[in-house]
């Protein structure tokens, strides 16, 4: 009986949350001065999120959204638009980007020399 109820709350939570894709396991956020140097605008985009359980779930849902459409959009990373969490919900407003991270690797190496 135990393990029924565990199940059934493991499931109750898996399907109260925005579950990121497999593209969006691979976008990631990039400051301002990554994305001033080496990347290209897709666009903006959003997250939000308010059926969760707390605010950190609620947050990393709107989060894993955005991911899920920068991925969709062809892009590797985003960087932050506006980020706002209560007690009711969680949105996100980011700018999606296709970003050429060895780009920001060889200016460094370039400016050290």
């Amino acid at each position: 009986m135990k393990k029924i109820v565990l199940l059934i709350s493991i499931l109750i939570l898996n399907s109260c949350a925005v579950n990121l894709s497999t593209a969006g396991k691979d976008v990631r956020i990039v400051s301002s001065d990554m994305k001033d140097c080496c990347c290209e605008s897709l666009g903006i985009v959003s997250g939000s999120w308010g059926m969760g359980f707390s605010q950190g779930m609620d947050a990393e849902s709107s989060y894993n959204q955005v991911r899920n459409e920068v991925a969709s959009l062809g892009g590797n990373a985003f960087w932050v638009i506006t980020s706002t969490t209560n007690e009711y919900a969680s949105q996100v407003q980011a700018e999606a980007l296709k970003c050429d991270f060895s780009k920001k690797i060889r200016k460094e190496v370039e400016t050290s020399e």
